[in-house]
């Protein structure tokens, strides 16, 4: 089998493979309170059932695992091969301003919608690579599973069920990262922070305040309004207004302050990328005479975490270099009438120990007195010389024509729950990443590349060889 007669089966299934793409953006499969048979919520099980459809449809046998993932399956040996993705996508998010997030479209030779690069896209290009290699006649010597999940984004409990029912892969890849070929993963350290809610000390009182969509997120949105005395609100009124407080508007109707800031969105592995709205809002706030644990936890945003997303505010700044440098994601702002608190997505070097971390966060938030639930994905790691990394290599640089460099990222795939795989594409080194972004979108050209190298690497992971 040659490599020529792969690229002309995806180029002429080209067509169908980007309106699979579109059918799968056009579920808003963000995650939603989880019903029996949908544990993730409708849009969720909905998007599932559609790629084990076009599976079917295309000849593999499929399995869904309970609405938490599925695969789709081509039979070979006893060994077992594939790739791994996610159908689940990050909440739609501000500043679509040209097109609509889950309303997919192609102009100007780039697909847009919220999934086309995370992970829709991938999803419809990894499944088309193998329906290539099935045109083409070959014979998998492995059995080749496409495993496809639907909590990525929020908590990965889709992969977890899935592995306790199913088994891993030998080797396997997921696409959901970047090229040529990422061969470390930093660890990701969710860190959530309750405050009991106190009305002491303070002329006026929090109504509410939030921000954020995701901790996975740079937030683009915050807000917080307050009330009470008209002459401390019209004091504050005239700070706000006069102060140096950049993306934050200050409007005082009816006895309440509105206080809303505007920033700029990123994905949380690339923070200072974004401009985090919620850090710009407790700039503001903190200068509002509130109640005594609203102001403390405002005052504690503005001055260790502020602007600097390295955590050197927190005391935790560190990198290695393997992995890079730590960072932080202030990523979410919330109120109850009992509590306020607020989430942090920490990405830490490989050479770190979530049980170091967690140690000096606690000793760099005790003083806001409140509850602190961590949750750790640990780094992953492979071998940048294994077999594995060396096969998906090989097939990356038949098709790009430019050697396949071994890199670190911030992000999590799941290939670190996988084991013995690695992340691998999509996005190629001279583009910039525009996940979990406003007007997402890839190019139809990347897409048709993807699952070039994607046909190629599972072909070799099956141990068929490639002329």
């Amino acid at each position: 089998m040659d490599g020529a007669s792969i690229d002309r089966e995806i180029e002429e299934l080209a067509p169908a493979m980007l309106d699979f793409a579109k059918r799968l953006i056009a579920y808003p499969s963000v995650e939603q309170q989880g019903e029996p048979g949908e544990p993730f919520g409708k849009p969720a099980a909905e998007v599932l059932d559609c790629f084990l459809r076009e599976a079917e449809s295309l000849g593999f046998t499929t399995v869904n695992d309970e609405a938490y993932a599925g695969h789709a399956e081509w039979s070979g040996g006893n060994r077992l091969v594939g790739a791994l993705v996610h159908l689940d996508v990050v909440p739609e998010g501000s500043g679509w301003t040209k097109h609509r997030a889950f309303e997919p479209v192609i102009e100007d030779g780039q697909l847009y919608g919220r999934g086309s690069v995370d992970d829709k896209g991938p999803a419809a290009a990894t499944l088309y690579a193998l329906a290539a290699l099935r045109r083409v006649g070959m014979q998998p010597k492995a059995t080749i599973r496409l495993i496809a999940g639907c909590n990525e984004e929020s908590g990965w409990r889709c992969v977890h069920h899935y592995f306790q029912r199913y088994p891993r892969p030998a080797y396997a890849f997921s696409p959901d990262g970047v090229f040529p070929i990422v061969v470390a993963e930093k660890g990701i350290l969710d860190v959530r922070v309750t405050v009991p809610r106190t009305a002491e000390g303070g002329e006026l009182h929090l109504i509410a305040a939030g921000g954020g969509t995701a901790a996975n997120v740079v937030a683009d949105r915050a807000w917080a309004e307050v009330a009470g005395d008209p002459q401390a609100l019209e004091e504050a009124a005239q700070r706000l207004e006069h102060g140096d407080f950049p993306g934050v508007a200050a409007t005082l109707q009816q006895g309440r302050l509105q206080l809303r800031a505007t920033g700029v969105g990123a994905h949380a592995m690339q923070p200072h990328k974004g401009i985090n709205a919620i850090v710009r809002l407790a700039r503001a706030a903190a200068i509002l005479p509130v109640g005594e644990s609203e102001a403390q936890l405002f005052t504690f945003v503005r001055d260790r975490i502020g602007e600097q997303t390295d955590g050197s505010l927190l005391g935790i700044a560190c990198s290695d270099e393997a992995s890079g440098a730590l960072t932080v994601n202030l990523g979410q702002l919330w109120t109850s009438p009992e509590q306020i608190g607020f989430s942090l997505n920490i990405r830490y070097p490989v050479s770190l120990t979530a049980a170091v971390l967690e140690e000096r966060l606690h000793a760099a938030l005790a003083s806001l007195g409140g509850q602190i639930h961590f949750e750790d994905n640990a780094p992953h790691a492979v071998d940048p010389n294994s077999p594995l990394v060396n096969q998906l290599a090989a097939a990356y640089e038949k098709v790009v024509g430019q050697p396949a460099e071994r890199l670190a990222i911030g992000g999590g795939t799941y290939a670190r729950a996988a084991g013995n795989a690695v992340a691998f594409g999509p996005i190629f080194p001279w583009r910039a990443p525009l996940d979990h972004e406003p007007e997402e979108h890839i190019a139809v050209e990347d897409l048709i590349a993807c699952a070039k190298i994607y046909a190629r690497g599972l072909a070799m992971l099956a141990d068929e060889g490639l002329s």
